[in-house]
């Protein structure tokens, strides 16, 4: 299994998000601490720039696994699949990059 630490792409008082290439794709990692309209439009502005970098780096594929796949939905991926750990269900979202194209 290929991986790589995290890094972070941006960082404020309110969101972060940060990425890590896994087995050849990107996988995002959001953190929001405080929810907001415009905490929700900077995040989208920013996950935009995220993914147009990502597709520019050869990228085909960006992912996350979440606990609330609603939010990772609002940023415009598609649940392909459910994965349960420790008894807690996540959703794997993924934005496919050669849609965008």
């Amino acid at each position: 299994m290929e991986t790589v630490s995290r890094k972070v792409y941006y960082r404020d008082e309110n969101f972060s998000l940060e990425f890590e290439r896994f087995e050849g794709d990107l996988l995002i990692h959001c953190e929001v601490k405080i929810f907001s309209p415009s905490v929700a439009k900077q995040g989208i502005i920013v996950f935009g720039m995220m993914l147009n970098e990502a597709m520019a780096g050869g990228f085909e594929r960006v992912f996350t696994v979440t606990p609330n796949p609603k939010f990772a939905r609002m940023f415009g991926g598609t649940s392909v699949n459910t994965v349960n750990y420790l008894g807690k269900e996540y959703e794997v979202i993924e934005w496919d990059l050669r849609q965008l194209l």
